[in-house]
């Protein structure tokens, strides 16, 4: 069994998928509510996301408390650690990191799902996705900014995250792949290259051997 302490948030990983890199000042406190608010979705999406996010609560001593009315109708006192989900076909997957969320301006998003296919629901990928999000939802960013990944980036991954990804420009594979922390804002544990927290892009085979 593998431990991994982020300050006041305790993951506890059984197969080591749970791992990532914690920035500090974004991190919730043991026991904090973090609330959730549905912006959009139909009730089979909401329901599923639902109970993919939960699944964190095996590991992170947190409580997620998911709000039963419209974001649109919280009340000012729930508004802070309030994460309002967005579920369109118009969208990607992504989200906020931590309490980062604070800084948005309510009702805005902040966290952005896309919608599965009525009566078919969401793929296992979509839902590696989803739980991929509720980690940065707990301030968990992503693992290849762990330092002993970002030491072996120069131009050629930069390309190659390029040729990958037809929709991405070179300065948003740089945003995607260069971490923007300095080694005192994060906790770290050794790098882990099946962590939930990974891209799954195939340059990581160049940075990996």
């Amino acid at each position: 069994m593998k431990k991994i302490i982020f300050f006041c948030l305790t993951i506890i990983s059984f197969t080591n998928l749970f791992s990532g890199v914690a920035i500090r000042d974004l991190l919730f406190k043991k026991g904090e509510i973090i609330h959730f608010c549905f912006i959009s979705g139909s009730d089979e999406d909401q329901t599923t996301v639902k109970g993919v996010g939960k699944v964190w609560l095996k590991y992170a001593n947190v409580q997620f408390d998911f709000l039963q009315f419209p974001c649109k109708d919280v009340p000012q006192n729930l508004r802070v650690n309030l994460v309002r989900i967005t579920i369109n076909f118009e969208t990607d997957f992504k989200s906020y990191t931590g309490r980062a969320m604070n800084r948005i301006l309510f009702p805005e998003p902040t966290m952005w799902l896309i919608s599965s296919f009525p009566g078919i629901g969401y793929s296992n990928q979509e839902k590696t996705r989803i739980f991929h999000e509720f980690g940065h939802v707990l301030g968990l960013e992503h693992e290849h900014f762990h330092p002993e990944i970002q030491k072996q980036m120069n131009n050629s991954i930069i390309q190659s995250c390029r040729n990958q990804n037809q929709k991405w420009t070179e300065e948003q594979c740089k945003w995607n792949l260069i971490s923007p922390w300095k080694p005192e804002e994060i906790i770290l544990d050794e790098f882990n290259k099946d962590s939930i927290m990974m891209y799954n892009l195939r340059i990581y085979s160049e940075l990996l051997g």
